[in-house]
C-alpha cells in the first residue's frame, strides 16, 4: 500500500509540475524568438557589466578602442571642468566612463531588439551598422547577438554581407590590438590569433544557429498556412460535393417519379373518361328495358330488377368519384415533386463565411480580422469560388512580400454588388510589379463580370478592393 501511494505521489506531481510549465510556457510560445533574443542580450552585457563592475578601476581592462577613447575624453575633455589632480582620480573616472558605455551599450541592444521585432521601420542598415560599430569599439560579446540578428531580421545575401563586414572589422582592430601589445606581439601572438579564430567561428555558428530557427519557423508558419488552406478547401469542396449530389438526387427524381407520374396521370384521366361514358351508356339501356317489359310479370320479380337496375349507376358513380380524387392526388404529387426538384437544383449556397474563418483562425502571422455582413442573399457557388481563391492568393502575398502585423477582409453586400476590401500594414511599395497572384485573380473576377483595385505606397500597407455585380452574379448562376 505504501509503494501505491508513492507512486500515485510522483504521477500527480510529474502531471502537475508539466500542466504548470506548459501553462506557464505557452503565452510565450509566438514570442519565443524574442525572449531568446533578449534573454542572450542580458546575459552577455550583463556578465560583460557586472565583470567590469566588480573589477577594481586600476585592474580594468580598458584596452580597447572605447577604453582608449574613453582615455582622451577624461583627459582632453573633462579636465578643463573638472579638477583631477592625481593619476587614480583619471583612473577611476576613465573607469567609470568606461562603466557607463559598457551599461548603456547593453541597453541599446536589448532596446533595438524588442524594436526591430515589433517595428520594421528599426531594421535598417543604418542602425545595424551604427550598433556594428559601438560593439566593436568595445570588443563585446554582444557582437554575438548582433550576428543573430543579421540573419533573423535581414535576408540571407545581407545578413551574410554583414556577417562578413563584422567578421573583418572585428579581425582588424583585434589583430591591431595583438601586434601593438608589446606583450603579445612577441611570444605570444598565437594565442591572439588562436582567439580571433575562435570568435570568428563564434560569430559564424550564432549567425547559423539563428538562420536555422528562422528557416525552422518559416516551415512551421508555412505548415500551418498549409493546414488552413486545406481546411477551407475542405469546407468548400465538401460543400460543392453536396450540392452536386443533391443537383443529381434531384434530377433523378425528376427523371424517374416525373415520368411515372405524369403517365400515371395519363392513365387516370383515360379511365374517368371511360367510366364516365360507360356509366351513361348503362342508364340509357336499362331505362329501355324497363320500358318494354311486360306488364303480366308478377310483383317480386319487377321489384327485384328495379333494384339492380337502380344500383349499377350508384356503383358507377363511386367509381367515376374514386377515379377522379386518384386523379387529382397524382396531379398534386406531381406537383409536389417538380417544386422540391425545383428547389433543390436552386440551392447552391456554399458557407463562405466557414471556410475563410477557418481560413483565417489558423494563420499565425499576421493576425487576420475578418468582418462579414449580414447575409442578404445567398452567394452563389462559382462567386464563392471566385472570392474564396482571390482571399487565399491576397493572403498568401502578404505572407511573402508585406512582413505585416496585422490584416483585414471585409466583405459587404450592397443592393446590386458584392464588395470585398483586403488591406495589410505591411510595408507597402510605390511600384508594383503585377505577379501571376495578382493576375489570375484579374482572370478570375473578369469570369464573374468583377474589377480589382489596388492602392499601395512605400510604408503604408496595401490595400485591395473586389467588386462582383451581385445581379450579373445571379443570372450567371448555373442551372
Amino acid at each position: 500500500m505504501p509503494h501505491v501511494s508513492s507512486s500515485f505521489s510522483v504521477k500527480y506531481l510529474d502531471t502537475s509540475s508539466r500542466r504548470f510549465f506548459s501553462q506557464l510556457i505557452s503565452p510565450l510560445k509566438p514570442h519565443l524568438a524574442l525572449v531568446c533574443g533578449l534573454f542572450a542580450c542580458i546575459i552577455f552585457g550583463g556578465f560583460e557589466f557586472f565583470e567590469l563592475f566588480f573589477t577594481a578601476p586600476a585592474q580594468a581592462n580598458l584596452h580597447t578602442p572605447a577604453g582608449f577613447f574613453c582615455q582622451w575624453w577624461v583627459r582632453e575633455i573633462l579636465s578643463n571642468w573638472i579638477v583631477l589632480d592625481t593619476d587614480a582620480a583619471r583612473i577611476e573616472w576613465q573607469y567609470f566612463c568606461y562603466l557607463s558605455y559598457s551599461a548603456a551599450l547593453s541597453l541599446l541592444f536589448t532596446a533595438l531588439l524588442w524594436l526591430r521585432n515589433q517595428h520594421r521601420a528599426f531594421r535598417s542598415d543604418g542602425l545595424f551598422a551604427v550598433q556594428l560599430v559601438l560593439a566593436v569599439l568595445s570588443m563585446s560579446a554582444l557582437l554575438l547577438v548582433l550576428a543573430a540578428q543579421f540573419a533573423a531580421f535581414l535576408p540571407f545575401r545581407r545578413a551574410l554581407r554583414f556577417l562578413v563586414l563584422l567578421m573583418l572589422v572585428y579581425s582588424g582592430v583585434h589583430l591591431f590590438y595583438v601586434f601593438n601589445n608589446p606583450v603579445l606581439a612577441g611570444a605570444h601572438w598565437k594565442i591572439g590569433v588562436f582567439y580571433l579564430v575562435a570568435q570568428l567561428l563564434l560569430y559564424c555558428i550564432c549567425f547559423a544557429l539563428a538562420l536555422a530557427v528562422k528557416r525552422y519557423f518559416k516551415q512551421c508558419a508555412q505548415l500551418k498556412i498549409a493546414y488552413a488552406e486545406l481546411q477551407a478547401t475542405q469546407i468548400m469542396l465538401s460543400d460543392t460535393v453536396r450540392i452536386t449530389e443533391r443537383t443529381r438526387i434531384a434530377r433523378d427524381l425528376h427523371d424517374i417519379l416525373g415520368h411515372q407520374l405524369t403517365a400515371l396521370n395519363l392513365h387516370l384521366d383515360l379511365a374517368v373518361r371511360h367510366s364516365a361514358a360507360a356509366g351513361t351508356d348503362l342508364n340509357m339501356a336499362s331505362n329501355v328495358e324497363s320500358n318494354t317489359e311486360s306488364n303480366t310479370e308478377s310483383n317480386a320479380e319487377s321489384n327485384i330488377e328495379s333494384n339492380i337496375e337502380s344500383s349499377t349507376p350508384s356503383l358507377d358513380r363511386r367509381l367515376q368519384q374514386a377515379l377522379q380524387v386518384s386523379r387529382e392526388l397524382a396531379h398534386d404529387l406531381l406537383a409536389e415533386v417538380r417544386t422540391v426538384v425545383s428547389s433543390e437544383k436552386n440551392d447552391k449556397e456554399i458557407n463562405l463565411q466557414q471556410a475563410l474563418s477557418i481560413l483565417c483562425a489558423s494563420i499565425p502571422q499576421p493576425k487576420i480580422t475578418l468582418q462579414f455582413d449580414e447575409s442578404k442573399t445567398p452567394v452563389p457557388m462559382h462567386i464563392a469560388h471566385c472570392i474564396f481563391y482571390c482571399v487565399q492568393e491576397a493572403i498568401t502575398n502578404v505572407i511573402r512580400h508585406a512582413d505585416a502585423k496585422t490584416m483585414q477582409i471585409t466583405l459587404k453586400q450592397y443592393e446590386h454588388m458584392l464588395n470585398i476590401q483586403i488591406q495589410d500594414d505591411g510595408q507597402g511599395c510605390d511600384i508594383l510589379q503585377p505577379n501571376h497572384g495578382l493576375q489570375g485573380m484579374r482572370e478570375r473576377l473578369q469570369l464573374c463580370n468583377g474589377t480589382l483595385s489596388l492602392k499601395h505606397a512605400s510604408k503604408q500597407g496595401f490595400c485591395l478592393e473586389l467588386q462582383i455585380p451581385f445581379d450579373v452574379a445571379l443570372k450567371g448562376l448555373p442551372t
